[in-house]
């Protein structure tokens, strides 16, 4: 079977492998149509993931048909449509035990630490194979394992109805985080720097954007607030500056949490944390957010039907690579059919 295989950073393939065969009663044999790429998956075409180990078959968002189950497989059968859950945890160290299965002492994501999603056959655990509607177009199923990044953030963030929320950056993520924040009844602010970017936030939802080029962007957001702040910061930006100012500007009794990170250190008073009684928080990957995702892409297929900005096949996926790494800012979501 093929397969888009980064062989070392800026070195992306398609290589012949073997195809893999059921071996056990609870594992489904998956025919995949589209795996996205995503900023994490062009970090390590460009050498720039500590996490990633090389040669690896990038890809832990894709979707597909089931095409075979093992004997003791009971929710699932041939024809099935699924998107795969791309970690997997021991289950015994702290974190598992504590149902944060995300953050395991010993994990393993599909595309970072084993093969991952861009091939033409996965092999995956019953429970990690989650069926989503077959009316809902693949290019639209691919989006679910993106939207668990935004239901964890929120989650991680105490989101309530009624809170206001300020999602710093309007890419994939930012979108994202926008959806499910909006399922959980927030009132949202997105920022950027790019005006299609705001654009299309605000067809997705956004109740206020900002670009942060022409507006000040603390003065904005309290103007808005009405002087109270936002009660929940998701940083999609992670830059030195951005996780400074988001603490500056979060409300009392406020959560900020951080999504990424970048080579720069960011400088925290003490004191503003302590005064307002500030949670921060970090969020990685997803745990059990998959159910809920499924359902947020079914309910707004129609909404995300131009999610997608390019499509290659997967012949051309060294091509795809260069795109996202020159045009960054053109890009939404890549996917790569095969």
């Amino acid at each position: 079977m093929k397969a888009a295989m980064i062989s070392k950073p800026g070195d992306i393939s398609v290589q012949e492998m073997e195809m893999p065969r059921i071996t056990g009663p609870k594992q489904v044999l998956v025919r995949v149509k589209l795996t996205g790429i995503c900023g994490s998956d062009v970090h390590i075409y460009k050498g720039e993931n500590p996490f990633a180990t090389y040669p690896r078959v990038f890809g832990h968002e894709f979707t597909g048909e089931v095409v075979e189950i093992g004997s003791g497989v009971t929710t699932l059968k041939p024809g099935d449509h699924v998107v795969g859950e791309p970690i997997v945890s021991c289950g015994t160290c702290y974190a598992c035990r504590n149902r944060r299965p995300n953050v395991c002492a010993k994990l393993q994501v599909m595309g970072v630490h084993i093969e991952g999603g861009c091939r033409e056959y996965v092999l995956l655990d019953e429970e990690k194979a989650h069926k989503i509607s077959a009316d809902v177009p693949w290019h639209c199923a691919v989006l679910t394992e993106p939207m668990t990044i935004g239901l964890q953030a929120t989650s991680r963030g105490q989101l309530q109805a009624g809170d206001v929320v300020l999602i710093m950056g309007s890419g994939t993520i930012g979108l994202c985080c926008l959806l499910a924040a909006k399922a959980k009844g927030a009132t949202c602010i997105m920022t950027d720097i790019i005006p299609e970017k705001l654009a299309y936030a605000q067809k997705m939802g956004a109740d206020h954007v900002i670009d942060v080029t022409k507006k000040d962007l603390a003065a904005e957001v309290q103007s808005l607030t009405d002087g109270m702040g936002p009660n929940l910061i998701l940083d999609c930006v992670c830059a030195k500056w951005s996780l400074e100012q988001a603490v500056d500007m979060v409300s009392v009794a406020g959560r900020v949490v951080e999504l990424g990170f970048g080579p720069i250190k960011s400088e925290i008073p003490h004191a503003v944390i302590m005064k307002k009684e500030i949670t921060l928080a970090g969020t990685r990957l997803e745990a059990f957010q998959f159910p809920k995702a499924v359902a947020l892409v079914e309910e707004n297929a129609a909404l995300l039907e131009d999610f997608v900005t390019q499509h290659y096949g997967i012949a051309d996926v060294a091509q795809a690579f260069a795109f996202a790494t020159e045009h960054p800012e053109k890009v939404r979501k890549i996917v790569v059919e095969l």
